[in-house]
């Protein structure tokens, strides 16, 4: 039996979090390692591949839920569920990427939230400055309640259940992402400024 809801929100996942990952490409050809094309090709394929099914894979699941949700709730309540599970999925997503590539000197818990989609709206200043009051979770929060809320006020409400696409609210939140990278993109970006780095180790505990 098919999960409803699931593939939708995998397939959404898989070009965004290809765009987010993307950075992996950045060592090829590997030769500096003693390979040719062919063969580093294959091996950054591979872990590129795996990473970014595992992170699609939690998209599906929100997917699911929220295809699933809508036949049991109200339509008031559809936002604030929606964006409750978003919120859940985002945060266990963290967790699975340091599982998935665990090795010697890595540390589980939720430090991987790369490709939270609360990062595409940094250059947004209110956005931005709310961080510091409900972090990344409370902007992803926002985003979806907000994008699933637009979306509910323009379906009509003769609609059932089964005629909704279980990509409503996946498309809201696309539809948002895109927005804000369009507005980012078309930003000139400043030449010779100082950019300030953190480096942080976790092979040793710090006392």
């Amino acid at each position: 039996m098919r999960p409803a809801g699931f593939w939708p929100g995998f397939v959404l996942g898989v070009p965004y979090f290809s765009y987010i990952f993307w950075w992996f490409w950045s060592v090829y050809p590997l030769v500096s390692k003693g390979t040719d094309n062919n063969l580093s090709f294959l091996i950054i394929l591979l872990p590129f591949v795996v990473t970014v099914t595992g992170m699609s894979f939690f998209w599906g699941i929100f997917g699911y839920f929220a295809h699933d949700i809508q036949r049991k709730t109200r339509r008031a309540f559809l936002p604030l569920f929606c964006a409750g599970i978003f919120v859940l999925v985002e945060y266990i997503r963290t967790w699975f990427f340091g599982i998935l590539w665990a090795g010697q000197g890595s540390l589980l818990g939720a430090h991987w939230t790369l490709g939270n989609p609360a990062y595409l709206f940094a250059d947004i200043g209110p956005v931005r400055q709310s961080a510091s009051y409900w972090g990344i979770y409370g902007i992803d929060f926002f985003i979806v309640f907000v994008g699933s809320a637009l979306f509910m006020l323009a379906r009509p409400r003769n609609w059932g259940s089964k005629k909704i696409p279980s990509l409503e609210i996946l498309s809201a939140v696309a539809i948002l992402v895109f927005l804000n990278l369009s507005t980012s993109l078309d930003k000139p970006r400043p030449e010779n400024t100082e950019l300030n780095v953190s480096i942080i180790q976790t092979a040793k505990p710090v006392r």
